[in-house]
């Protein structure tokens, strides 16, 4: 493991054991926040994603954001034009902000809404959708004035991300783990290197197996889980302790 990949693994780490230990949303939240603000992040919006006859203040399930902001968005109802929560409906990928298209001859809005985020501060934000949370489509938005995200923190904010999802979820009793782990034996070695960040490709040589056997471990573990990615499925496996946490 290189240095770079070791200092994540180590932030993960350090992480999990720390939120392992709080019993409710708002010492989860305090250490999210504390995990992320290294990383150029001082704002946070954990919401649904808002359906057509909703708004957006119904739907917010905690938020920091700059004085005025919230209020703002809801009262131009920013929401419809929001190019951001419009790609986070069609991916399951984690996305910096400025890869959420728009049209900026035909979206005016859109672009106001970006521009208008500049000046309240947020000028880069990353995005984490969350497939399944409150039993609809989610995400965890997280922004501040860093630079460009090295990339390799984004895979470890993504599972930053998800992971206190399933861990609020977890405390708020809205999931409760099984009692024995429905993986087989290879399906969590599978996840348990996927966890220290090998590619399928690197699991196979390390289990002397093909990349396609591989693939369909993660699949058929994904499915047992209930989960809709393999971060997803890595995150409810340590949640629930079907894999170790000290990897």
């Amino acid at each position: 493991m290189n240095r770079e990949n070791f200092y994540y693994v180590t932030i993960l780490l350090n992480f999990i054991e720390s939120i392992d230990k709080a019993t409710n949303s708002i010492d989860i939240i305090r250490i999210f926040m504390q995990t992320i603000s290294p990383f150029g992040f001082t704002n946070l919006v954990i919401s649904d994603l808002p359906l057509s006859y909703e708004n957006i203040e119904d739907v917010i399930c905690f938020d920091e954001l700059p004085e005025g902001w919230p209020e703002l968005y809801a009262t131009r109802k920013y929401a419809r034009c929001d190019p951001v929560a419009r790609m986070c409906r069609n991916t399951f990928r984690a996305f910096d902000w400025k890869e959420a298209p728009y049209d900026r001859e035909r979206e005016s809005r859109a672009g106001e809404l970006m521009a208008l985020a500049r000046d309240f501060g947020m000028l880069r934000g990353f995005c984490v959708p969350v497939p399944g949370f409150a039993h609809r489509t989610a995400c965890i938005s997280m922004s501040g004035r860093h630079s460009e995200l090295p990339v390799r923190a984004k895979p470890a904010l993504q599972f930053i991300a998800i992971y206190t999802a399933e861990k609020v979820r977890q405390v708020v009793g809205a999931a409760r783990p099984p009692v024995r782990s429905p993986l087989t034996m290879r399906e969590r070695e599978v996840l348990r290197w996927a966890a220290v960040g090998k590619t399928a490709n690197d699991v196979a040589e390390i289990l002397n197996i093909t990349e396609r056997t591989v693939t369909a471990h993660t699949v058929s573990a994904m499915n047992k889980l209930g989960a809709a990615n393999k971060t997803q499925a890595v995150a409810r496996a340590m949640q629930c302790q079907f894999i170790p946490v000290d990897l």
